[in-house]
């Protein structure tokens, strides 16, 4: 906690002793009561500060954490950054880090070298990012008087630098007003950080046993009149590509003459004109705040209400519905805005809920989907004035959802992790068809690569194992959080709902213990249904279930075997209990409440991968 004085000699390490934060000696620090983190010399001299302008609150209630990929942040809770050092990245990118611009908000961050390597006053260079479209991002690099020393490109797919350091650029672009360019690591966990020195030149450096400067080209752009040196050389190329500049003019109004031409040409085809936006390659409309207003009765029709957004119902002069989502909350608004655009905006499935557009105007920020009359799933399993959704339905909403899953993970051009799949998101169309939502705290995996390096995120009972350990995570934190989801639609109650934390009343507990003691799981159903329901799909679904959550994600099917399982088209074995559960459960396993089964020790003496075996009779998926 921050009432606990950090200084001197003393330093904050992160949780896997890679990374170590102090302060240059001797030095100070001060975090006032405006939330500024300060540092000062030893005669009390500021020498820098987060400059914030906005209060922390209580001291007390505030905590600082050096998380494992470097980034220093000042937070209420998991989730809620009140100040992170990667907003901030100074002469240096690690990965997870970025480079940005606002035009909106008048946000801008970019590089900027030290003044000396033993003084890290701002320097007399900086890097930031200009252009960018669907595959490419100019940066340019600039001395202190505004000249352009030089431009280069970088493209958005990984690279792989003397086969050791594999690295990779996200972008993402909002219309003309926002860009983004995210560094991050690719296949290998290598540490890697991009710096600006103090001569002004980009370099990447890798660590074996000390930093060592990798061989990497940049690139040049494709764009007329664009100097392809990396670093300061001679005196300021703008002055020196006078003729350039020219052709470039030139060029760039024949090229616009020409694309307004074929537009009007394109619209007179079509007949009709559209207010949409290209973004990221993939057409949403950009909505008026106005508009939005109008449309929800000034924001009174409220639909639901998270940690970092509210949605309200909508309802354009055409008698369409929406449902329109107000982001909030500094940081967040604009990470979840990112998650969501890059996701479910580049992406279209039944089962996975529309994005139709978004709102970025003065400090507004919207998403706007396709309204959900039933509403969350929540609303219907745990609220005992809710209608009772009868088995038919809830095996649909259990098969639906895995093949979203199994889509985001499996058949978009990068595997999208959901990483919070839980009753709250996932919503109810007028047939009770569900669609997964909320994708503000999605992870993008390449195809290239099986995991991703990324901070905790989720909601407690839902959450993998792994999370809690801090290695990269895969798809396989979906698949366990989609295996507590269906178990709960099984019973129609939270897992989590513990007496007294007695593992006997946990659902997840019971369910393993009938099965590995050859009981019928049938009277563990929803009384609500009132027998009513199939007991085939019910023991089929209890125990794809109870493979979902296993404790080692290897034993975890992924989300097309589970499609193909709840189907019929794969056997189901018994599922072995988790390590975890005979840990908690000790004293019970003696009175017989929970046993281990006999065939299975642990999880990982399985016959074979999953024990989802095809059966003879199973009938191929057409290609």
């Amino acid at each position: 906690m921050l009432i606990q004085k950090l200084s001197g000699n003393q330093t904050l390490v992160s949780y896997g002793q890679i990374f170590e934060m102090g302060f240059f000696s001797p030095s100070g620090s001060e975090l006032d009561k405006h939330g500024n983190l300060s540092l000062y010399t030893s005669t009390g001299h500021a020498v820098w500060s987060t400059n914030s302008s906005f209060s922390l609150g209580p001291l007390d209630s505030i905590a600082a954490n050096l998380r494992e990929d470097g980034n220093f942040i000042i937070s209420r809770s998991v989730d809620d950054y009140s100040w992170q050092s990667f907003d901030y990245p100074t002469d240096t990118l690690l990965p997870n880090a970025y480079l940005e611009y606002d035009n909106d908000r008048g946000i801008k961050r970019v590089l900027k070298s030290w003044l000396a390597t033993s003084n890290p006053s701002t320097g007399n260079f900086s890097a930031e990012v200009t252009t960018v479209s669907v595959d490419l991002a100019e940066v340019q690099l600039l001395q202190n008087d505004g000249f352009t020393e030089s431009k280069f490109c970088i493209n958005r797919f990984h690279e792989t630098i003397d086969y050791v350091y594999d690295f990779e650029f996200h972008f993402i672009i909002y219309a003309d007003i926002y860009s983004y360019v995210l560094f991050s690591y690719g296949n290998s966990y290598n540490l890697a950080r991009y710096v600006l020195d103090v001569s002004g030149k980009l370099k990447l450096l890798g660590w074996s046993n000390e930093w060592v400067t990798v061989n990497m080209d940049h690139k040049k752009c494709d764009f007329l009149g664009h100097n392809e040196d990396t670093g300061v050389n001679g005196k300021h190329s703008g002055r020196k590509n006078a003729t350039w500049v020219v052709v470039e003019v030139v060029i760039g109004l024949t090229t616009v003459i020409v694309a307004i031409a074929i537009l009007l040409i394109r619209l007179w085809k079509r007949g009709t004109t559209t207010s949409s936006k290209v973004m990221g390659g993939d057409t949403l409309k950009q909505y008026n705040y106005r508009d939005l207003r109008k449309a929800t009765r000034n924001f009174t029709i409220k639909l639901g209400n998270g940690g970092f957004s509210t949605v309200y119902k909508g309802e354009f002069p055409d008698s369409t519905f929406v449902a329109v989502k107000e982001l909030r909350g500094h940081f967040q608004e604009e990470k979840q805005l990112r998650a969501e655009l890059n996701t479910v905006g580049l992406i279209q499935h039944k089962n996975l809920v529309r994005l139709l557009g978004f709102c970025l105007q003065g400090s507004q920020r919207f998403i706007i989907y396709d309204y959900m009359p039933n509403g969350s799933l929540e609303s219907h399993l745990f609220q005992s004035d809710s209608n009772v959704l009868d088995w038919r339905t809830r095996y649909n909403i259990i098969l639906a959802t895995a093949k979203g899953l199994a889509y985001l993970h499996e058949h978009c051009r990068d595997c999208i992790i959901h990483c919070d799949i839980k009753p709250e998101n996932i919503l109810l169309d007028a047939e009770f068809n569900p669609q997964v939502a909320d994708f503000g705290l999605a992870k993008l995996l390449g195809r290239d690569f099986s995991r991703v390096l990324t901070t905790m995120r989720g909601t407690r009972g839902y959450l993998a194992p792994e999370w809690f350990s801090g290695v990269p995570v895969t798809a396989k934190v979906d698949v366990y959080s989609y295996g507590q989801v269906l178990l709960e639609i099984i019973s129609g109650r939270r897992n989590m709902d513990l007496v007294n934390d007695d593992l006997a009343s946990y659902f997840p507990a019971i369910v393993f213990n009938a099965l590995n003691n050859g009981e019928d799981v049938l009277p563990l159903v929803d009384s609500k249904l009132q027998g009513k329901f199939s007991a085939e799909e019910v023991n089929r679904a209890c125990k794809v279930g109870c493979w979902c959550i296993q404790d080692d994600e290897n034993d975890r099917p992924t989300m097309k075997e589970v499609v193909q399982a709840l189907e019929g088209n794969l056997d189901v074995d018994i599922p072995p209990i988790p390590q975890f559960f005979l840990s908690l459960a000790e004293p019970s396993v003696q009175k017989g409440d929970l046993k281990e089964s006999k065939d299975y020790s642990t999880s990982s003496t399985l016959p074979s991968s999953f024990s989802f075996q095809a059966p003879v009779h199973a009938v191929q998926d057409e290609p």
